[in-house]
């Protein structure tokens, strides 16, 4: 007895560890995807790309915009790399996604709809950029329906990236060309250089200088932005770290934009204008910006995580309960429903699309009243640049000797190509070779107090005080996206989505600036009930 339980003890050790081998290798084959799931992720892949495709051809006009403006625009050439990005973001995960079981989410429908709601609102509004967002986002949560809340979550980074791809940020080239201005000023005048400026142009002892659109910094920003954000996904576990390292990102191309204009005007300057103008412009610039881009990720690299692919999740694996799936079974149906309510956008914007008015616009002149009357005289040389507008109207009048100027962009029908609000409708470009715009601002106008666009622009030996708004459906905004709206109004009223672009203007003389302002109230005042008839008339045709 005492030699059987002796040989017992000296056994089980040797018993035990084979019963923990023969356990691991059992609990590793079940933490392998069974045949079961491969085939299902196969399934996952031929379902979802099926009715991405779908979506794709059903709304291809505005996935082929966001094509079209890549091709066209530096800013927005790096949109090639976004999906490229995205996919290769998804490869590797590949491993922890084939280890999430796919259940599809039907109540994310909710959210297809959406925005496939906001798809047609803004396409009614012609605006772009929502259109193109919401597109975006229709398919993303057409992948959410179908994979599941669980394998999206994973999915996230990914799919939130893809909206890089979007074309957007030209509205702030203003305000970025403003700050650029502001900045070489302050530093050239801290460099002991005089300088005189007007509006966005410098004039220097060595030559003038003008901040145009190529040096408002937008496509630094932007590069760094979409650089910054995806390598502080990848290098970066913690939210704070990922946050301010974006927020790095977007904090130092706008400096060092303002650093590279002073450096160039300053090197100019300094050399006689033999260096740092045309070609070597943006030689200068690229590779200043390649050397700020590279000092911020080294910097970054010093506080570097592990990457988020690195660290062991085998907490977090599902049990072969969780992994066992129905296949295509519940995938086709889900994906039939995401297209489902996606087809049914584009057929309402057919219908509320369709044109009110098959006639094109035209725009009689335009009747003096209160003592007002037609110039045949031009003002001025200088022209609004509102392009393929359905019908201009261009006219000057007189009253007891001040001259104003009147202009009418009429828009019908409008489409990505004409459309009312652009940002490529300006008053003055700003490479424009003889015209600058000196100052901008927004006033109440008379009679109504409408806030109005007020802008200063100077010529060859000529300055004009300008005012812009809109009309759309017999109401009156100064604001663009007010304007935006009042068409979205109209359309589904089914009043059409005729608008206008009312621009009036008067030469300025020295010292009479307030003048100037005047004259601009008074002919709004004296000529508002004729304009009014005008544009019904051109809405009622």
């Amino acid at each position: 007895m005492n030699q059987h339980a002796s040989l017992l003890l000296r056994s089980a050790p040797r018993a035990l560890d084979r019963a923990l081998v023969y356990s691991m290798k059992v609990e590793t084959s079940f933490l392998r995807p069974s045949v079961d799931a491969r085939v299902t992720h196969r399934a996952v892949i031929v379902v979802a790309g099926t009715t991405i495709v779908v979506l794709l051809a059903l709304y291809w006009p505005t996935a082929y915009s966001i094509y079209a403006i890549w091709r066209r625009s530096d800013t927005f050439a790096h949109g090639f790399l976004i999906v490229p990005a995205v996919l290769w973001l998804l490869w590797r995960d590949r491993s922890r996604l084939r280890l999430i079981p796919v259940r599809p989410s039907f109540s994310i429908l909710a959210a297809v709809a959406v925005a496939g709601f906001v798809w047609m609102a803004a396409r009614l509004a012609a605006v772009s950029v929502a259109s193109q967002f919401a597109f975006l986002l229709m398919l993303e949560f057409s992948v959410v329906t179908m994979l599941g809340l669980r394998m999206s979550r994973q999915m996230a980074f990914p799919l939130l990236f893809l909206l890089f791809a979007v074309p957007f940020g030209e509205f702030m080239m203003p305000w970025l060309i403003d700050r650029t201005s502001d900045a070489t000023v302050a530093l050239l005048k801290l460099s002991a250089v005089p300088v005189y400026r007007e509006g966005n142009h410098l004039q220097l002892p060595s030559g003038p200088w003008s901040v145009v659109e190529a040096c408002s910094g937008l496509r630094y920003l932007i590069a760094s932005l979409v650089a910054g954000t995806l390598y502080a996904y990848l290098r970066y576990s913690s939210v704070m770290r990922r946050l301010v390292f974006i927020a790095a990102a977007i904090a130092v191309p706008l400096i060092a934009n303002w650093l590279r204009a002073y450096g160039i005007v300053m090197l100019a300057h300094l050399t006689d204008n033999k260096l740092g103008t045309n070609i070597d412009h943006f030689i200068y610039g690229w590779v200043f910006f390649g050397i700020v881009m590279a000092s911020l990720f080294y910097v970054g690299s010093l506080w570097q995580e592990s990457a988020v692919g690195d660290s062991s999740h085998s907490d977090q694996l599902p049990s072969i309960a969780e992994r066992t799936t129905r296949g295509p079974a519940v995938l086709v149906p889900a994906g039939l429903l995401c297209v489902a309510v996606a087809i049914v956008w584009p057929a309402i914007l057919g219908f509320l699309k369709a044109p009110v008015h098959a006639a094109p616009a035209r725009l009689a002149g335009l009747m003096p009243a209160n003592g007002w009357t037609v110039n045949a005289d031009e003002i001025t040389s200088w022209r609004p640049r509102f392009g393929k507008a359905s019908s201009m109207l261009s006219q000057q009048f007189t009253k007891e000797g001040r001259v104003v100027g009147l202009y009418v962009a009429y828009y019908r029908n409008q489409s990505e190509e004409s459309k009312l609000v652009s940002t490529e409708n300006v008053l003055v470009r700003n490479d424009d070779p003889i015209w600058k715009v000196t100052s901008r601002r927004d006033v109440h106008q008379a009679p109504d107090s409408l806030q109005v666009r007020d802008v200063r622009a100077a010529g060859r030996n000529q300055q004009l005080a300008i005012r812009q708004w809109y009309w759309v459906d017999g109401h009156y905004t100064g604001s663009p996206y007010l304007a935006s709206m009042q068409i979205l109004m109209a359309q589904l009223r089914k009043h059409g989505d005729d608008g206008a672009a009312i621009i009036i203007y008067t030469p300025m003389q020295e010292e009479q600036d307030v003048s100037s302002a005047k004259v601009l109230d008074a002919f709004a005042s004296d000529m508002a009930g004729p304009l009014a008839e005008l544009l019904t008339q051109a809405q009622s045709q």
